[in-house]
């Protein structure tokens, strides 16, 4: 695994990258969505209830930023968020 933060325009990308199984296209757009697992057999396995990239991207976009996942199966896959800078910064003291 590598974890990974940089400094693009106005807001920091931080990316998480892993060489696991990889997630096939055709179900990207869904695994951000509540209780979606991609394998059912992983879950059962490791464990884990499918609410953990939901409850990410929520907190990714109450910050104003985004998330998205790029991936390849039997390479891995990389997941990316961002967070303006400015949402990045500690909160100023009235």
């Amino acid at each position: 695994m590598a974890v990974h933060a940089r400094r693009d325009g106005d807001e920091i990308v931080y990316s998480v990258a892993d060489t696991g199984i990889g997630i096939p296209a055709n179900q990207l757009d869904q695994i951000f969505g509540e209780f979606r697992q991609v394998d059912a057999s992983i879950s059962r396995e490791f464990g884990g209830s499918g609410l953990g990239l939901s409850i990410t991207k929520t907190f990714v976009e109450l910050h104003g930023g985004h998330i998205w996942v790029e991936s390849e199966p039997g390479r891995g896959s990389t997941f990316h968020f961002a967070i303006p800078l400015r949402a990045a910064e500690p909160s100023e003291v009235a």
